[in-house]
Order: structure tokens, then sequence, then C-alpha cells
């Protein structure tokens, strides 16, 4: 019992470590994984692979939802951004940078143009007003097409955004660069989630003996897409409790008595009792339900707390052959079951008022044994069945939309809404932003040398990028 107690505070700390398998859905194929089992509450990830967060959003919920437990029936039959805005200082390079503030939005703008006119960059609306889905091999090639592009000279945009870092810009040349660096930080941001691993995932925590619903959603511009929102289910096995079957060797007896002639030694004889005990071990089936003591090798071998009903094999006019049997079971790769501990049985005692060297008296034809309830040692073989689960799949399956799909993008469509100028806002430029909005805003050119700006309210940019 000490050893047993041991083992259960011993592994407890590791359950609330323990994690394997995570909830994966397949935004390209539709299909699904669940965990292989959920033993105990552990944290977990739900994972979307294949989206495309290069051109959309995606949001997802989960819920538990316990599961109803009768074991005894199983016996019978992503990145937010975001930045301060801070005081900067001018400097006297003010042609200087106004020069290189226009030779970094005359780079930009054709990039920009090519990102928002491509139906693979820039979702198009179907018949029925929504987006269109992109798959997301087709936006990697579209991007990959356009940075690889020597038209668009990324590399001199980059070394220009590095040099107005530290450029003074007041009036609508700030306006100017502040949209600039709206745009560039979504090239930026495209180009980060075209090297990621394309995965959008959220953590969860998993209970065992629940199911879980979990809902997808892909949007743009915070609107669903067309065949946008997935939803499906998981059951996964909590494999806590196994059912086996087997046999028993049990040392509880099962004498009979019989009246017999005794000699006495003198040449003569009585009647008395005769005890058939010769079976000092006898046979007995069994079902067990098999209760998992988490191991961190629990997989190839493990405890088990037991217990079940049995039956003993053999007539026996005076007792009950039904009996019940608990103990502790070590187990091998969670099928083969080996027990030892207490079979519950029904025991007839000598006759009442009687024993091995009592006479019986004549008239006396039969006896009967003094019936009572004892528990003696047992062991127990068992193997496990399948003929009752402990609920859950783990099966991959096909997730359900909830939106009629009307087409998905992968072809040219006509040619997206123009996207509007964005206003003054606060950027940083090291920062990109929130997937979603692979458009890059358009940035009107002004004027070199800051003719399209005053003097009033000057602000610095040195390293605090406005």
């Amino acid at each position: 019992m000490r050893f047993t107690a041991g083992c259960l505070l011993l592994s407890f700390p590791l359950l609330l470590s323990a994690g394997s398998n995570n909830i994966v859905y397949d935004w390209s194929t539709k299909t699904y994984t669940c965990p292989a089992e959920v033993a105990f509450m552990r944290s977990a990830k739900v994972i979307v692979r294949n989206g495309n967060p290069l051109v959309f959003n995606y949001h997802m919920t989960f819920t538990a939802t316990p599961r109803s437990i009768d074991d005894f029936a199983k016996i019978l039959p992503v990145m937010p951004s975001g930045g301060g805005e801070s005081a900067v200082t001018t400097d006297d390079r003010t042609k200087k940078c106004d020069a290189d503030l226009k030779a970094a939005i005359d780079i930009y703008t054709p990039i920009q143009n090519a990102i928002s006119s491509n139906p693979l960059l820039t979702p198009t609306t179907g018949t029925d007003g929504k987006f269109l889905s992109i798959p997301l091999a087709s936006s990697l090639r579209a991007w990959t097409s356009i940075h690889a592009d020597p038209t668009y000279n990324f590399p001199m945009l980059a070394a220009l955004m590095k040099t107005l870092e530290h450029c003074k810009f007041d009036g609508d040349q700030l306006v100017h660069y502040r949209d600039l660096v709206r745009g560039y930080n979504t090239l930026l941001d495209l180009e980060e989630h075209a090297k990621s691993n394309h995965q959008i995932e959220t953590s969860v925590r998993l209970d065992a003996e629940s199911d879980f619903d979990v809902t997808i959603t892909e949007l743009y511009q915070n609107a669903v897409t067309v065949n946008g929102e997935q939803t499906f289910k998981c059951t996964p096995p909590s494999n806590q409790m196994f059912l086996s079957g087997g046999f028993l060797v049990t040392t509880a007896a099962n004498p009979a008595y019989s009246i017999v002639q005794i000699p006495d030694g003198s040449g003569s004889s009585y009647r008395g009792i005769q005890v058939d005990h010769s079976n000092h071990l006898n046979l007995a089936a069994t079902a067990l339900l098999n209760y998992r003591i988490p191991l961190p090798i629990d997989n190839v071998f493990g405890l088990a707390i037991s217990a079940g009903p049995v039956y003993r094999l053999g007539q026996s006019a005076a007792t009950t052959n039904l009996g019940l049997y608990g103990g502790v079971s070590v187990h091998l790769w969670r099928r083969f079951f080996f027990t030892a501990g207490a079979h519950l049985s029904e025991f007839a005692d000598f006759p009442r008022g009687y024993n091995e060297s009592t006479i019986v008296p004549m008239g006396v034809e039969s006896l009967n044994g003094n019936k009572r309830w004892t528990a003696k040692l047992a062991f127990g073989i068992t193997f496990r069945t399948n003929a009752f689960s402990s609920g859950g799949s783990n099966t991959p399956q096909t997730g359900n939309s909830n939106t009629t799909p009307t087409g998905v993008a992968g072809t040219p469509a006509p040619a997206p809404a123009p996207v509007k100028p964005p206003t003054p806002a606060t950027v940083k430029q090291v920062a990109p932003q929130a997937p979603g909005t692979p458009g890059a805003p358009p940035v009107a050119v002004p004027p070199v040398g800051g003719a399209a700006g005053g003097t009033t309210n000057p602000v610095n940019n040195g390293g605090g990028n406005q």
C-alpha cells in the first residue's frame, strides 16, 4: 500500500507536464487529427497547417464538453503591431532626406501596385460578395515572383528605409513618411510570413473524458471568406481505464462435507465428517476494470488498480460461485495484466456444532456447511479486450464547413477595389502589421526639398520612427 501511494505521489508532477499530441487541422485538405489520448488534464495547442497567413487572419474557438462516464456499464454485456510616438529633433540635411524619401516612395509604389493588383495576394470577391479564399502555395508563388523581380528593388528600399530613420520631417512630409513606413512594415510582414512554417497556433487545455469542438475561421478585413469557417469535433480516448478478461488462481477453498464411517483404531468405526479440501488452489474466471496509475513509461510498462466480478469454476451446492476481486496490476503495453489481490468469496465452513472429530448422530444423512464470506489471496492473468471502449476516437476526419463554397482563388480574377490611402498613424518600422492586410497602402509622392511641408512643428525622427 505504501508502495502504491508513493508511486502516485511521485508520478503526479509528471501528469502536469505531460504533453503529447495536439489538435492539428490542415486547411488545404480540410482534414484534422486529434490527440491520441487525453488521460489527464494537460496543455496542448490547436494548430492550423497550410493556412495562408500571408493574406488572412485565422480565429479559433475551442469548447470542451465533459462526457457522461458510466464505467460500470462497460462490464455489463499573430502578432499585434504597435509603437509609441516619440518626439524627434531636426537636422541640417533636409534636402537629402526629402530626396531619399521620394526615392523610397518611387521604389515602394510599384511594389504596392503589384501586390494590390494580384488576386493571389489581395483577395477578390465572389458572386456572393465574400472574399475568395486563396491557397497558400498560390500566394507564396505570387510573392516570390514579385520579391525576386529585379524591377522591384527591395535591397535599395531597405537601405533607404534605414537611412530615413535618422531624418526629420514635418507637415505633409511627415504624413508621407508615416504612410511609407506603414506600407514598408506590411512588406516586412509578408516576407516574415513567407519564411515562416505557415502554422497558426493557439494554446488550449485538454481535459480527460471530454469531447472538444473546434471552429477555425479565415478572415480578410474582418470578414469571413468563402468556405472560410470550418468546424470539427475531437473525441480522443482517455485510456484511463481498460477492460480485461481472463482467469484467477485463488487460494479461496471450496470444501465439501460428507458423512463416512471412520475407523476408531479399535477395529470398529463411527460416523464422522470427511472434508474434501484437497484443492488448495482453485480457478475462477474474471472480467476486470483496470484504472491506470500514471508512470513516465506507461506506454510500455505500468501499474493499474483493478477490480471486477469473479465466477468460480466448478460446482458447489453449498455456496455461490460469484465473488469479487480487487488488486494492483502490472501491465505490458496496456494489453497483458498480471494482478495480485484479494478474492472475496463465499466459504462453507464446518457445519454448525461440528468439527473433524465430531461423531455424527444416527439419523443425520447430510451436512450443510456454515456459509460465510472470506477474502483470500489470488493472482489474476487477464488480457485486454476491445469489446468495450473508454470513449473517444483519434481517427483523422474531414471538417465541416458552415458556409457554402462558391470558389477558391487560384487564377487571375477581376482587379480588386482600390485601396484607400491611410490616415496619419503611429508606426514602427521594425514591427510588421498584423496579418490580413497584404495590399500595402499607396503613398503620395512629395516634391523634393520639402516644398510640400513647412517649418512648423518639426518632428525629430532620430531613432524613433513616426
